[in-house]
């Protein structure tokens, strides 16, 4: 492990708590090890990890996050992600493919709907420009993950959403069988329900959803 990290993961093992760790295990279906640390203490070890060793550098950032995506315990995977987070000032064009790779590294929702919502989804208020060519080629790829990142990152854009972008995208993925695919169908469309629901409503009514994604859309709508 990285110098810098192992003062983190002496802090994470203190922490440690047997009887979270089993029910976070079971609750992920057995696929990742856990020290059993709630979000709330993890987050909190994390600051004080980050107030005293400092922030990670940007140009340490990738061996940093692959180091603790490394380790089996998945504490050390949202880590890993906070701190990419924390160098948000820092990103350029380049840093989409770091974000991606996070994103198809050990994947479940959690991680991948983690990496969205601190990287991917500022990443594309920063460089709006790179939007559509690169979630077409996500939701045009094999991984469902890539394909639900092609969905999800416009979460809470509100007016700033960019319709066309999703539409197309929409269009690509209502076919699938996946779960999580269709899923993020409806939840996209709920999200964007809350500030423009006739819009919604008006592309349910057009489109050929699957009975999981059209119900997830109008969930909250009359």
């Amino acid at each position: 492990m990285l110098s810098y990290l192992r003062p983190l993961k002496t802090d994470l093992e203190s922490l440690a708590c047997p009887v979270n760790a089993g029910k976070m295990k079971s609750y992920m279906r057995g696929q990742f090890e856990y020290y059993g640390l709630k979000t709330p203490i993890r987050r909190s070890a994390l600051k004080e990890f980050v107030a005293e060793y400092g922030k990670p550098a940007y140009s340490d950032i990738e061996k940093i996050v692959f180091d603790l995506f490394s380790r089996n315990e998945r504490e050390f995977h949202y880590c890993a992600i906070d701190l990419c987070g924390m160098t948000e000032r820092e990103w350029n064009e380049d840093s989409l493919s770091l974000f991606e790779r996070m994103a198809t590294t050990k994947s479940w929702w959690d991680t991948v709907d983690s990496v969205n919502s601190v990287c991917i989804r500022p990443f594309f208020i920063k460089f709006p420009e790179l939007m559509s060519a690169e979630t077409l080629r996500w939701a045009n790829s094999d991984n469902i993950w890539l394909q639900r990142l092609s969905l999800i990152f416009q979460l809470r854009y509100k007016d700033k959403t960019n319709k066309r972008v999703l539409k197309r995208n929409i269009g690509l993925l209502k076919e699938s069988d996946e779960f999580f695919v269709q899923k993020a169908i409806g939840w996209i469309l709920r999200d964007l329900g809350h500030s423009d629901p006739e819009w919604v409503k008006s592309f349910v009514e057009k489109t050929k959803l699957q009975a999981l994604s059209r119900r997830e859309a109008l969930k909250h709508i009359g």
